[in-house]
């Protein structure tokens, strides 16, 4: 069994429940407004688990993984399911950088339950598996946040760990840059870190920990894992690179599946969207959306339409920005950039993209 001695720093800090059969999170933006995670540019890895390998298996794309795991629909979703204890290790195309993010969404049971739940850790680990000394670990539950050192005694160090109480869909979001470290949990930074950084390694292993004794194990609370993205780089909303390249990729603005309801993790994106036009009162912009290739061509082609006509009512509301500065365009999934093949590729085209206009 996996055990990690945390030294805790308690602030206590509230979080409002939501119903375990919400699928996305209902807060408004004013609420998340102090929200200011941004994932990566550079898309690592992508789950979930929607399509898997019908010859492979659900897990394939995994490594090592272990018994107790399996994919379940729920909510209209597709979710890794763990009945702890748990381990499956993802295997990255490079190395970890020294800044790169990693978000997933979990369900967490409404119902009252005498199991123990411990939630999602995870932590690199060296290629061929095995593990690396003293290696950090980030961990992701309905009571917790942490990121310590798994060291004993005078190697133990703890760089922070704040405790929550939610129920039903928690949205969980990880920003390491170096030793700088952040843990959000909803729309709340819960966990600062200036102390230790995750190891560069190609491959993090993703363990669900809870009690192991064999007359007790099926009384452990089932976690449930959907939308594990990894990704690398910085913001991607800069003037420069718009100026650079004439377009910018937003990974940041989600979208409920199948829906232009705007998710409220995107409110960090779109807020550094409209400073951006408040500081470049010049800059007309393009917002054009895309999608993967799930579905009708026709009903993609409409559900891009909607999703790029929400992101402009969104800065519109917003922040005033001026009706005429901004053209929504949809493109269906008439342009890819991925392959709709790959969970990543498909993510990737799954996408609004802004696009700066020339002055007639």
């Amino acid at each position: 069994m996996f055990i990690v001695r945390l030294a805790v720093i308690a602030l206590l800090l509230p979080l409002p429940a939501f119903a375990g059969d919400v699928l996305q999170p209902t807060g408004e933006n004013d609420v998340w407004s102090k929200y200011d995670f941004v994932p990566g540019t550079k898309l690592l890895f992508f789950e979930d688990f929607s399509k898997p390998d019908p010859k492979k298996g659900a897990l394939s794309r995994f490594k090592a993984p272990s018994a107790r795991l399996d994919i379940q629909e729920k909510n209209g979703a597709k979710w890794l399911r763990c009945r702890p204890p748990c381990t499956l290790d993802v295997i990255l195309p490079e190395k970890l950088p020294d800044h790169f993010t990693v978000d997933f969404d979990m369900l967490s049971p409404t119902e009252a339950t005498n199991g123990i739940s411990n939630g999602l850790s995870f932590y690199a680990v060296n290629a061929d598996g095995s593990l690396i000394d003293d290696h950090p670990t980030a961990t992701s539950s309905p009571g917790t946040l942490a990121f310590a050192n798994s060291g004993l005694g005078a190697n133990n160090e703890i760089a922070g760990a704040d405790r929550f109480d939610a129920q039903g869909l928690i949205h969980f979001s990880w920003s390491f840059d170096g030793k700088n470290v952040r843990g959000y949990v909803q729309q709340i930074a819960g966990l600062n870190s200036s102390d230790i950084a995750m190891p560069k390694s190609n491959r993090l292993r993703l363990e669900f920990s809870g009690g192991d004794d064999p007359t007790l194990i099926d009384f452990n609370v089932p976690v449930w894992v959907t939308n594990l993205r990894i990704a690398s780089g910085g913001n991607p909303v800069s003037f420069a690179e718009l100026s650079k390249k004439g377009r910018l990729s937003l990974p940041g603005i989600l979208f409920d599946t199948g829906s232009d309801r705007i998710r409220s993790e995107s409110t960090p994106t779109l807020t550094s969207v409209a400073k951006m036009l408040t500081e470049h009162p010049e800059l007309s912009l393009t917002i054009e959306g895309h999608t993967d290739n799930q579905g009708t061509a026709s009903g993609n082609q409409t559900l891009s339409d909607k999703r790029a006509a929400a992101v402009k009512a969104w800065l519109v509301a917003k922040h005033k920005v001026a009706v005429a500065r901004l053209e929504p365009q949809g493109f269906g999934q008439t342009k890819p950039v991925g392959s709709n093949d790959t969970s990543e590729g498909r993510q990737a085209n799954r996408r609004v993209e802004i696009v700066q206009r020339v002055a007639k």
